[in-house]
């Protein structure tokens, strides 16, 4: 409603400064979309690295016996360590990626209104439009930039969703590495006995 609203009453008055609107509009939609999927991406890196931090530190408690009998635990907090580090980079890149799109766009906003309003000053000072038009020109263009940004708003949350339906379609069709048919023989259907040799173990010794 606010869009084609503001259009058209805007055009009634002023066919130049409805098109300008229009310029405004496609305007910040392309530099929102450019913007934010230069920071979905590095979301998407960081929510991988959590992904990975989260496995390492699972695996590592789940296999607690493993890591202490194989003196592993200096190694795996190193790697931890790294990976955190790694990983908080990445968060002040994602931060500085999106306060860059809010810049940017409020730039892009605050730049239109303050042109238009400079030339809707100069038609009133010369007879072409009235006092009033400038205060119905700023109600309705901040109607409009509030309408748009909302609009932009949900497109980081759409290219995070698919960002994360990709990662789980490839983690579906991630083949089983650790089962190797090399070296394997079919276990014969008629088997009646079967013999294990040189195989020892024990049980209660340190």
């Amino acid at each position: 409603v606010n869009f084609v609203g503001t259009m058209f009453i805007i055009s009634r008055i002023t066919l130049g400064l409805g098109a300008s609107l229009l310029v405004f509009i496609f305007g910040l939609m392309v530099l929102s979309q450019i913007l934010t999927k230069r920071a979905a991406q590095m979301e998407n890196l960081v929510d991988q690295k959590e992904e990975d931090i989260q496995g390492l530190a699972f695996e590592s408690i789940n296999n607690i016996r493993t890591v202490k009998a194989l003196a592993l635990s200096e190694t795996l907090l190193t790697r931890l360590n790294r990976e955190f580090a790694d990983m908080l980079v990445k968060i002040r890149e994602r931060i500085r990626r999106y306060q860059t799109r809010q810049n940017v766009l409020g730039l892009w906003g605050n730049g239109f209104r303050m042109v238009s309003m400079l030339i809707i000053a100069f038609g009133v000072y010369h007879g072409h439009y009235t006092l009033g038009f400038l205060v119905l020109f700023l109600q309705y263009f901040n109607r409009l930039w509030e309408s748009v940004s909302e609009l932009s708003e949900l497109a980081p949350d759409v290219i995070s969703a698919k960002y994360a339906v990709a990662r789980m379609e490839n983690i579906l069709r991630e083949p089983i590495r650790i089962d190797d048919e090399h070296g394997k023989h079919a276990f014969p259907p008629d088997w009646q006995t079967m013999t294990v040799d040189h195989l020892s173990f024990s049980y209660g010794q340190t």
